[in-house]
């Protein structure tokens, strides 16, 4: 064998090496969140999908305008107001990234039941997932049958109500963090 074939057998190696070692630093950074999600739902956040974000209020007196569109979560029914498209806000592939890396949750945390103050639903040729936070952006929750499973993610918290104050989803100045 020549040199230069060597070099080129090495080179392949080597991109093939990496290659693998990528893929498999990024199933373990994601493995948690991943299963966590479901496919579905985890398919819907990492593809490109509509994302429509939404303030849930508990009284309908609570949001701008009257509602015409309600949630069940548990055993309440809330209204869904202040609905925003947000696939093309700055951020969206930031934010898509973060729900699917472990890092961003506490897995060994115990979640109660939260106050729910958003919601993002993703959606994509007739398939939904609709992802709650809580008031504060400690909880995130994956919404099935009006039945919420949810995990702490308090490691992104501040992260998540920075983004949705930029993206101008609710007046920030009015919020505690």
């Amino acid at each position: 064998m020549t040199s230069g074939t060597k070099l080129v057998s090495l080179l392949a190696v080597v991109a093939l090496a990496l290659g693998v070692a990528s893929w498999w630093y990024r199933f373990e950074s994601a493995h948690r969140s991943t299963e966590f999600w479901g496919p579905t739902a985890a398919e819907l956040i990492a593809r490109p999908s509509q994302v429509t974000a939404m303030t849930l209020a508990t009284k309908p007196e609570e949001g701008a305008g009257a509602p015409t569109e309600s949630l069940d979560v548990g055993n309440e029914r809330v209204a869904l107001v202040n609905i925003h498209d947000v696939t093309d806000v700055p951020g969206m592939v930031h934010l898509r990234n973060s729900m699917l890396t472990d890092s961003n949750f506490d897995w060994t945390t115990e979640v109660e039941s939260p106050n729910w103050g958003w919601c993002l639903l993703f959606s994509n040729e007739g398939q939904q997932a609709r992802l709650l936070l809580s008031e504060d952006f400690s909880v995130v929750g994956l919404l099935e049958d009006s039945h919420p499973r949810a995990v702490n993610c308090r490691p992104m918290a501040e992260t998540l109500h920075k983004y949705f104050a930029s993206a101008k989803l609710f007046d920030a100045s009015s919020q505690s963090e």
